[in-house]
């Protein structure tokens, strides 16, 4: 027995391995976080065009043909969407629209009114521009309780 406060001496060998041990347990945790993260954006991998979900300004749209706003009515095939300047768009789905939401696909029962979308896709009518052909829609999460969304 050794005397108090003395302790026994751990060899070169099981320092290596605790070292060892110590790096793969920091390994692991960093490939989860890499892991759980890249779950979590695949959304934005998969959206079409090059730019991603950061910049979907009006003018940034291949084409020039979207929008952004709250979903007012679905009667299927069409959509009435509430643009963010207030004014008024119809979207045509298709069945070959791609519909996503925060986990992944989702089908056109979860177009319900009220939600916040954001649509990509063609002209449906070429000489008024006057409807949307979805190629994409995804539905926003709702916004946290009491936020102050920015002014444009």
């Amino acid at each position: 027995m050794e005397p108090h406060g003395h302790y026994p001496r751990i060899s070169g060998v099981h320092r290596l391995l605790i070292a060892l041990g110590v790096l793969a347990l920091a390994f692991l945790l960093f490939m989860g976080g890499m892991f759980a993260g890249y779950r979590r954006a695949r959304f934005e991998y998969r959206l079409p065009g090059p730019w991603g979900m950061h910049t979907l300004p009006h003018m940034l749209i291949r084409g020039g043909h979207g929008a952004i706003g709250t979903l007012k009515a679905a009667a299927l095939p069409t959509l009435t969407l509430i643009a963010r300047d207030g004014s008024s768009q119809k979207i045509v789905v298709a069945s070959t629209t791609l519909i996503r939401n925060e986990w992944g696909d989702a089908s056109t029962s979860a177009l319900v009114p009220g939600a916040a979308i954001i649509v990509i896709g063609d002209s449906a009518d070429a000489a008024t521009s006057s409807a949307i052909q979805a190629r994409f829609i995804r539905i926003l999460p709702p916004p946290p309780p009491n936020y102050n969304a920015p002014s444009f």
